[in-house]
C-alpha cells in the first residue's frame, strides 16, 4: 500500500464533522504518510551490505527515530531538514494520540495535514539516493 494514501484519509478525517478525537486522529494519518513514504523509499535505497550491518531484514525494522536521525545526519542539506520536519510531524502526532490534557481543533489538524503535504512535496524533488545513502551512512558510523 501506498503510504502517501493516509493524507487523504487525514483530510476525510479532519472534514468529517466528528469533533476532536477526529482531528487527533487526522494528524496522526498526516503524520503516518510521511513516515511510511520517507521509510520505504529509505529502505528501498539503501545499500543491501548496510541493511545486513544494522539487522534490518524488512521495512518494518526501521523505527521513527532512526529514520529522523538517519535524515537529520546526511551530508545533503534538504535531507537534513527532511529529517527535522519528519521529527516535528512525529511530535505532533505523539501530542494527538497521547497528549490529552489540552485540545485539538480542526485548524491544527488542517496545519498538521498543510505540513505533511508539504514534507511529501519537499521529500519527491530529493533523489531517492540521497536518502537511501543517508541512511547507509549513518549505519556505516553507529555500526562499525
Amino acid at each position: 500500500m501506498d503510504g502517501k494514501l493516509f493524507l487523504g484519509t487525514a483530510r476525510f478525517l479532519r472534514n468529517s464533522g466528528f469533533g476532536e478525537a477526529a482531528y487527533r486522529s487526522a494528524v496522526s494519518r498526516a503524520y503516518y504518510a510521511c513516515f511510511l513514504e520517507a521509510r520505504q523509499v529509505a529502505f528501498d535505497n539503501c545499500s543491501e551490505e548496510a541493511l545486513r550491518k544494522a539487522g534490518i531484514k524488512n521495512v518494518r525494522r526501521i523505527g521513527h527515530e532512526p529514520l529522523q536521525r538517519y535524515l537529520k545526519n546526511s551530508s545533503c542539506r534538504n535531507t537534513q531538514q527532511l529529517g527535522e520536519n519528519l521529527a516535528g510531524l512525529h511530535g505532533n502526532r505523539q501530542d494527538a494520540d497521547y497528549n490529552m490534557t489540552g485540545s485539538l481543533s480542526s485548524d491544527d489538524s488542517q496545519d498538521a495535514i498543510d505540513e505533511a503535504q508539504a514534507f511529501l512535496e519537499a521529500f519527491s524533488r530529493v533523489d531517492p539516493a540521497k536518502i537511501g545513502n543517508a541512511m547507509a551512512d549513518h549505519i556505516k558510523l553507529t555500526h562499525a
